[in-house]
């Protein structure tokens, strides 16, 4: 008979040396305990991390028909009517634009959506990407990734509201402390 004064209470002195005939070869019930305690804690922080990829998402739902708007638009219409804005909110700034052509100022605008809907893209899929397997306590680098590009301002819509920037910070913070990091590493 086997019997660790260290462990919590929960098992009888006489226990059997080889555990309980219905256990598995290996099984230690103070790991499985302590695994899903440690799914409880990461639960919240990856709901929510699921929630900043979402709200990101549908962002980029919105800048991909924002794209396909400026690219529908004529350059001379979008020439001006981002003049007439610029001109409202900036004064001073639309007098510097006004030295470039019609074309190029389109051409400039496509590039610059393009290359920002491809990054927010990117990085909505590695938050949503990271946040599951931070659910299923896998990849541990990935779900840091995720709570980090959360957090990252105008890299993700969410951060720049504030939303991102908690959840990316509070995964962090859960992501960090030790037993967590061991339950990753456990459940390879």
């Amino acid at each position: 008979m086997s019997y660790d004064p260290s462990r919590p209470e929960g098992f009888s002195p006489d226990r059997p040396e080889g555990g309980l005939p219905y256990e598995p070869a290996g099984y230690d019930p103070y790991a499985a305990r302590s695994v899903e305690a440690v799914r409880r804690r990461v639960q919240m922080p990856a709901i929510f991390l699921i929630v900043v990829s979402v709200i990101n998402i549908l962002f980029l739902i919105y800048q991909s028909i924002n794209l396909v708007v400026v690219i529908a638009t004529p350059a001379e219409q979008l020439y001006t009517s981002q003049m007439e804005m610029f001109e409202k909110i900036f004064p001073g700034m639309a007098k510097g634009l006004t030295q470039t052509p019609p074309e190029q100022f389109k051409s400039q605008e496509v590039v610059s959506s393009s290359i920002f809907t491809a990054v927010l893209a990117l990085c909505s899929l590695l938050i949503l990407l990271g946040a599951i397997q931070m659910l299923r306590l896998r990849s541990y680098g990935l779900a840091v990734t995720a709570s980090i590009l959360a957090a990252i301002p105008c890299v993700t819509c969410s951060a720049c509201c504030g939303l991102g920037e908690g959840v990316g910070i509070w995964a962090l913070i859960v992501l960090m402390n030790p037993e967590v990091r061991a339950a990753f590493g456990a459940m390879r």
